[in-house]
């Protein structure tokens, strides 16, 4: 079974982003270390963490609060939002 199937999608806009990739990739391996999560990518472009996940394993909580511990947050003046991947 791929791991994929039936991930959940969700992009979390982040605060304290700099348009540095070291951050992203930072942030990134952050969140590719959580068991249920099938992919990460942060764009420093746009501040938002691309996270597809198996919401069996992992909640969008949890994601938040991987992105707290490494050293961000979210913002929350901006929607969360999902998007369906083609």
């Amino acid at each position: 079974m791929d791991d994929d199937v039936g991930a959940t999608p969700v992009a979390l806009p982040v605060l304290g982003l700099d348009s540095s990739t070291i951050h992203a990739r930072t942030l990134e391996a952050a969140l590719r270390r959580l068991q249920g999560v099938v992919r990460a990518y942060v764009s420093p472009y746009t501040a938002l963490a691309y996270v597809e996940y198996q919401a069996a394993q992992i909640t969008e909580d949890q994601l938040v609060g991987a992105i707290a511990g490494a050293g961000y947050r979210l913002d929350d003046r901006q929607r969360r939002f999902r998007w369906r991947r083609e």
